[in-house]
Parts: structure tokens; sequence; C-alpha cells
């Protein structure tokens, strides 16, 4: 019985075929045939380029909803300009997606898009209802990439510094990985982070909610940027000496550290420059050349709370106080201490960073 039913079924493609056909038999073509290696390439028929009719059953598609026409994440113009300029194409958006740094991941969450894996981290507050696994950090004694392997994810989201160590054993395996960097010899931290959140929006948010969405978050910046152009006008010409202390190693901020492009985004002069001259954006701070320094305000941060950073800072001045006396912002109490979520952003973050900032300015230039 199935054999005869099978026999109908081909006998009715045959007709099919001959009915198609012009009336000359020469002149019938043959359906295209689509190679073994194209096949195991694409899990999905192109319907521009494919010969295999599609099913009446088959559901048409939703006026209000654009057709899918695969997924594509390209790199910002600061990747593009240390070599990374293949973006990552796939047939669909990706629906587990790993994300091993933290800079993409309020942008995402803010887009509405799920996280199947995310670091362990300080810099974020994970929500209560949050139900992404949360991994060890890439720098974490305890982080094992078959832990990433093991979700088989479709995307995964890394630091390009890591790419040697880890991204290539994952590309070896067939998983996408898209690099983001954490800092950049030819974007500010400011920059390098509204880059990358645009090359993310674009890719994530391309229509409906997630476009209103991205539309939004892309907003904040262009706020941000009112807000400092009136904020600059407060601070123009004054300068700030920064440094970051870590027990008994204190070290200087240039301008291209995250805390240092946050305060010359405030309008203020960066007086130091030896990790600016040696390529670093952060260095160990030289007492000796420190000593021509006279900025207008002293900003102390640290790897602490906002507390902890003074009581360490105390516990250097005793061990040294003609040093910090010789410091006229430091002797006069022109210095503001900050937490550690100033030493390193988190991506998005970084606005309300900025905007809080200048509220913690905001006393020393009203006195001015």
């Amino acid at each position: 019985m199935e054999r005869t039913i099978v026999m109908k079924k081909v006998t009715a493609k045959i007709l099919a075929i001959l009915l198609a056909c012009t009336a000359t038999l020469a002149g019938c073509t043959a359906p295209a045939q689509t190679s073994p290696s194209s096949e195991a390439g694409n899990s999905q028929a192109n319907p521009e380029t494919s010969s295999e009719v599609l099913p009446s059953s088959a559901p048409e598609s939703s006026e209000s909803e654009p057709v899918s026409t695969g997924f594509t994440l390209e790199y910002p113009p600061h990747m593009q300009r240390i070599g990374y300029t293949e973006p990552i194409s796939l047939a669909d958006t990706p629906e587990k997606i790993v994300c091993m740094t933290t800079y993409p991941i309020l942008t995402l969450m803010g887009m509405g898009v799920k996280l199947t894996a995310v670091p362990s981290t300080s810099v974020i507050q994970y929500p209560d209802d949050f139900d992404a696994i949360i991994l060890p950090s890439m720098m974490s004694d305890t982080f094992d990439l078959e832990q990433v392997v093991q979700l088989e994810p479709d995307l995964v989201i890394m630091p390009y510094t890591s790419q040697e160590q880890y991204g290539g054993t994952l590309e070896g395996l067939g998983i996408p990985v898209y690099y983001v960097a954490m800092t950049s010899a030819s974007a500010s931290a400011y920059d390098l982070i509204r880059e990358q959140t645009q090359a993310l929006i674009d890719a994530f948010g391309g229509y409906g909610e997630k476009a209103a969405e991205g539309a939004e978050i892309m907003g904040r910046f262009d706020a941000l940027d009112e807000e400092l152009a009136a904020f600059q006008q407060k601070t123009a010409g004054m300068s700030v000496f920064a440094i970051t202390v870590s027990g008994d190693s204190i070290y200087g901020n240039a301008a291209s550290s995250t805390l240092g492009c946050m305060l010359e985004l405030c309008g203020l002069e960066n007086v130091y420059e030896a990790a600016a001259t040696s390529g670093h954006s952060m260095g160990a701070l030289d007492m000796e050349t420190s000593l021509s320094y006279d900025p207008d305000i002293m900003v102390i941060c640290g790897s602490a709370s906002k507390e902890e950073n003074i009581a360490m800072m105390e516990g250097l001045y005793q061990k040294n106080p003609d040093y910090w006396d010789s410091i006229p912002a430091y002797k006069e109490g022109r210095v503001l201490y900050l937490p550690s979520s100033y030493v390193s952003t988190a991506g998005l973050n970084i606005i309300a960073n900025v905007q809080d900032l200048m509220a913690e300015l905001e006393p020393f230039f009203d006195e001015a």
C-alpha cells in the first residue's frame, strides 16, 4: 500500500515537470542542483536561488514584521582601524549568546536581548530576576573555556585581547566570535563605547520595539553631550591631577584612561603626561616629576569604596607627608575622592558615571 502511494507521488512530480516544459522535449531545462558543500554551509534554502517548491501550507510573512534577511554585526571604526574589518554574518539572529566582557551587556539588556551567560563582575549589578548563567571572569583562575563550549552558543562576545588564548579555539569549533576593545589608541573610552553601542544596536535593533529602544539608548549620548557642553563652560582653563591608589602603589591617570577620559569630558586639563608619552593610560607615579604639577583639583580614586580609598590615602600620607604637602591642591583640601567604579567602566554605564562625576565636581567650581 505504502509503495503504491510513493509511486503515485513520483508519477505526479514527473507529470508536473513535463507540463512545465515546452512542447519540444529539448527545450526543457533540468532544475539546478545544489552542491553538497553548499548544503553543508546552509541549513535553510535561499528563496531567491532555490529550485525547491515551498509547500502550500507554509505560513505567509506577516506584513508587520520584515522578512528575515540574516544577521550582520559590523565592527565599529576603532576596531576596523586595527584590522577587524569582516563582520559577523549569520543566517539568523543569535539566540544563545555568551558575553564574556561587561561592555556590551547593558546595551543588549536595554534592548531586551536575551543572554545565555555573562561574566562575574563587580561593575554591574545584575537584576534579581536575571536568568543568565554567571560564569567566572576570563581573568579568574577558575575560568574554563569548556564551560562556554558546553553551552553550545551561536555567538560569543569577548575582548580582542583574548583572541589568541581563547577565541581561536572557539572559532576552530565553528562558534562565531565577536571581539570588542576595552581601550583604544585611536578612540577615547567614551567614543569607543559610543561606537560599540551603535554597532550592537544596528545589528540587534533593526525594527519594531528594539529600534525604538536602540534610538533611546543612543539619545542618552546626545543628551550627555549637551550637559557636558554647558558644564565645560564652568571648567574652562582649569586643570586636574588624577591618581589611583592600590595598597602602597600610586598610579597616574593620563587622559586616555577611563577616569582621565571622564575628567577631560568635563572640561578639565590633565597635568599628568608620563603615562601618555609611554603609550599607556596609567603608569607608576614619578613623585619627583609630579612636584612640578600645580593642578586646580586633585582626584584620588582606588580599588575600593570611597571611604576605604580615603583611609588608604591617609596611610600613604603618614608615610610621606612632605611630598603630599608640596602639592598645593592636596594640602589645601581641593581633593575629590572617588570609588573604584571610576577606574573602569562597563560600557553604557559610562554615561551615568560622567553625570555623577559632574555632580561631584560641581561644588569645587561653585567656589572657584
